[in-house]
């Protein structure tokens, strides 16, 4: 237990600040200020970037749109991965063998690119981001969930569920889920990675909505003046990163 206390800590921290950025931003995210690229000073903690504007105003208010988009991308692609991997998993043969050729299609295009696609279609947005990217995990959570459901659809409990003439909606709500729990609490953490990086990308390649701070925008602006001024991409990238890990060190630790 002792060894989740820093990672909560980081999450406690980034998720507090975001969640109440009105009332710790000393300024507006978009307001422009007379010096640009500032140091580090009173007036601004963290200085300001190549408009003039205060840094850490932008990065408690870009964290609520990143973190929301990882969010809500995860939650899509978990929700729909888990309900198509049990019912892969519990497939006769001959569709099984169908959606296994499907899906080895589907797994064979990288997630961004996928996701690069989708937005394409879709347009710029928030809910367009987050369900562009969560829509390009569902195959990955489907390939790991019907693994798992493989693993016990054939486990003497739930054979005697059958014999005894339980609903098939009730052996996976009773039998089957709660059994493979720990293997999608274990790979959601690795989900809310994907969707914040691949959400951060996706913003910091220009395809997020304009003049909304993000952590990847930040990242983005920060790189175009990284030899004058790197610290603005390093506070984004420290950012995205301690939430990465915090997240999949208290999955971890939660699952063993």
């Amino acid at each position: 237990m002792k060894k989740l206390i820093i990672p909560f800590i980081v999450l406690g921290v980034v998720i507090g600040g975001t969640v109440f950025a009105p009332s710790l931003a000393p300024y507006d995210p978009m307001q422009i200020h007379a010096v640009i690229l500032d140091l580090p000073s009173s007036d601004h903690p963290l200085g300001t970037d190549s408009l003039g504007r205060d840094v850490f105003s932008r990065l408690l208010y870009g964290g609520r749109h990143t973190l929301a988009i990882a969010l809500i991308a995860s939650g899509i692609a978990l929700v729909i991965g888990v309900g198509l991997g049990i019912i892969w998993g519990l497939a006769p043969k001959g569709l099984d063998d169908l959606l296994t050729v499907i899906m080895s299609a589907v797994l064979a295009i990288p997630s961004l690119l996928m996701a690069l696609v989708i937005l394409t279609l879709l347009g710029r947005g928030m809910g367009q981001i987050a369900l562009a990217v969560g829509v390009s995990q569902i195959a990955l959570v489907v390939q790991v969930v019907r693994g798992a459901t493989l693993g016990i659809r054939h486990a003497p409990y739930i054979e005697s569920a059958y014999a005894i003439g339980a609903t098939r909606g009730r052996i996976i709500r009773h039998y089957i889920l709660p059994n493979i729990l720990p293997v999608v609490v274990s790979y959601g953490g690795v989900i809310v990675g994907y969707s914040l990086l691949n959400g951060t990308a996706l913003t910091f390649l220009g395809l997020g909505e304009l003049g909304v701070p993000d952590w990847g925008v930040i990242l983005a602006e920060g790189r175009s003046v990284f030899d004058v001024a790197p610290r603005i991409a390093i506070y984004a990238g420290v950012l995205i990163t301690s939430v990465v890990l915090a997240v999949n060190v208290i999955v971890d630790r939660w699952v063993k």
